[in-house]
């Protein structure tokens, strides 16, 4: 699951606040592997530079929370 948020910061768009929020969850148990429920969540704050309506830069700040058995 992703939610992702930009709020310009001028009127031509070329620099943006930007944000978003991604959570992994394993559906099933597995013998080696992660155990149900919520397995990452990773959340981004940062500037984005837009150079063309294809390309654009983002740069800020990734935590990621990671659950262990």
């Amino acid at each position: 699951l992703m939610g992702r948020g930009v709020r310009p910061l001028d009127a031509q768009g070329r620099w943006s606040l930007v944000g978003w929020n991604e959570v992994f969850v394993t559906l099933d148990d597995t013998a080696r592997g992660p155990w149900q429920g919520l397995d990452q969540n990773r959340v981004f704050a940062g500037a984005l530079r837009q150079f063309s309506t294809a390309v654009g830069l983002e740069a800020g700040y990734l935590w990621v929370l990671t659950t262990r058995p």
